[in-house]
């Protein structure tokens, strides 16, 4: 069964009427659905056996029935078989066929039916030049395909940069004077590799297959994700923010679905595995009827019949302060380039909950800039010290799980701050300010043992952290920022390296398996 519910004028609810409705009501006449889209008034179903059902405005064809008759009740597409997917656009509507191309139908004044014209059609026209596609998606009037090796192809309007193509001035001109920037056959999007899926709304998004979401096209609304919304392009005619090439969304963690929105959009991630694992606590012992069995204080072996000593009590007991003490920190970038040594480093915080943690403060001492050979401090006045000006917080995650789980701390500054630290380097006119911004995760062990002393190590080679990514989810690239007094800004990816030995007043467990 499909419900629908909303405006009703064209009969888009499909119910047989074309009254409103604030509540779902039950679309006629169809079962056995496979996938739904509703477009920007009219609606489309797949059915089990490969057919498409449409109903609602049919002004421009895009019901795909050889009419221009609206209708308030679901239509066979009598011409179309062997569907894999369907799109509906706001005019237009696409189709993926199990062999791997693709048709199209519908308004086509931005050549977003993709077969060379601007001519609507009312039946399933073929896109041109599209083979091997393995996802679709119909927005405003652009259209976008994943090819093979998840390349991502584009056809339609282009006035704001929605092909991705790196321009917003063509490739081709679309109407009558005035002319605007179209598409009428697919083009690829510029640099885009491994994508999964794709979504189409007022701009364009893809989803990488490791969960990092781009965006392209107008940004007014700030709709692209990536922290503005004055540009990062100007595009024309009517001047606005907009980007003609897949910039990165900063979404926070692995994404796995996607949907792009007139102005707006969304992202989910998937759910941390083993439920709520990782999460620290301690295992304590009690009388009789604990869930845990054995010996010892450690709550890995479960009791079957619930009658253990031991009990798990997650989160933190009365002594939830910490210390860390840092050997050595060393700051690399991308290429392997030393930039920063520090000869010791120290972080004081507390537990908040079971998998998170606040830190007052960080600092590191002897700190000397690797290529001037000059001393880093975050004070003047305190030669060779770098502190965080604010509270960093960090998120128990796992590295890995499985029968050989392994986990770390995500350790990032506490939004609204952006940065670790920030701290200059060398003298006069070769001062520089520099900042460290995003976050960087430590692997934690032991795990699954009571102990007072935990390590934190920090990995990383040829300037990147590893890991980057937890399991099922991500999170922000560590960047430094390098301002110098005469010049430009530089933005290089980082990697920290450090050895840290975690104390603490009570023993805690980090708990990595149910």
């Amino acid at each position: 069964m499909v419900m629908a519910w909303g405006e009703n004028s064209s009969g888009q609810l499909g119910d047989g009427t074309t009254e409103n409705s604030d509540v779902p009501v039950a679309v006629n006449k169809l079962s056995e659905v496979a996938a739904i889209s509703a477009g920007g008034s009219f609606s489309l179903a797949l059915l089990k056996n490969g057919t498409v059902m449409a109903w609602g405005e049919n002004f421009y064809g895009q019901l795909g029935n050889g009419t221009k008759a609206n209708s308030r009740i679901p239509m066979v597409m009598n011409t179309l078989t062997s569907v894999a997917a369907i799109s509906a656009g706001f005019r237009h509507a696409l189709a993926l066929v199990s062999n791997g191309t693709v048709v199209a139908w519908g308004n086509n004044e931005y050549g977003q039916l993709g077969n060379g014209t601007e001519t609507e059609s009312d039946v399933p026209t073929l896109v041109s030049n599209l083979s091997g596609v393995s996802a679709i998606s119909a927005g405003k009037e652009q259209s976008l395909a994943v090819v093979a090796k998840g390349a991502v192809m584009a056809w339609g309007d282009n006035e704001k940069g929605q092909l991705g193509d790196g321009t917003h001035t063509g490739p081709e001109q679309c109407g009558v004077p005035p002319l605007f920037a179209c598409a009428r056959t697919p083009v690829a999007v510029s640099g885009v590799s491994e994508a999964k899926a794709v979504s189409a709304g007022g701009h364009s998004l893809a989803l990488l297959g490791n969960g990092t979401l781009l965006a392209w096209g107008p940004n007014n609304a700030g709709q692209l994700g990536d922290g503005s919304t004055a540009g990062p392009e100007i595009c024309s005619p009517s001047p606005s923010p907009c980007s003609s090439v897949p910039v990165r969304s900063g979404t926070r963690g692995v994404v796995a679905g996607i949907s792009a929105g007139a102005e707006f959009s969304l992202s989910f991630g998937p759910p941390a595995p083993a439920g709520p694992l990782p999460e620290f606590g301690r295992c304590v012992r009690v009388a009789n009827g604990g869930a845990y069995s054995g010996t010892s204080a450690h709550c890995t072996a479960l009791s079957s019949t619930h009658t253990g000593h031991f009990e798990w009590l997650p989160g933190p007991g009365s002594q939830a302060k910490f210390t860390d003490n840092l050997s050595e920190p060393r700051l690399e970038t991308v290429g392997g380039a030393s930039k920063l040594n520090c000869g010791v480093g120290s972080l004081e915080g507390e537990y908040t909950t079971a998998k998170t943690e606040t830190i007052s403060h960080l600092t590191l001492d002897r700190c000397v800039d690797v290529t001037t050979n000059t001393s880093c401090q975050s004070n003047p006045l305190e030669q060779g010290r770098i502190q965080s000006s604010g509270a960093l917080e960090g998120e128990l995650g796992f590295i890995t799980s499985g029968e050989k789980p392994s986990v770390g701390w995500d350790l990032k500054p506490r939004s609204p701050a952006t940065s670790l630290v920030s701290f200059e380097c060398g003298s006069g006119l070769s001062t520089a300010a520099l900042s460290l911004e995003g976050s960087v995760i430590g692997r934690a062990t032991p795990i699954d043992q009571m102990v007072s002393a935990f390590e934190v190590l920090y990995k990383q080679s040829g300037g990147k952290q590893i890991p980057e990514f937890f399991e099922g989810a991500g999170r922000e690239v560590l960047t430094l920022t390098t301002t110098p007094f005469i010049g430009p800004a530089i933005s290089e990816q980082a990697g920290l390296r450090s050895r840290g030995v975690r104390t603490g007043a009570e023993p805690l467990e980090i708990k990595a398996k149910a």
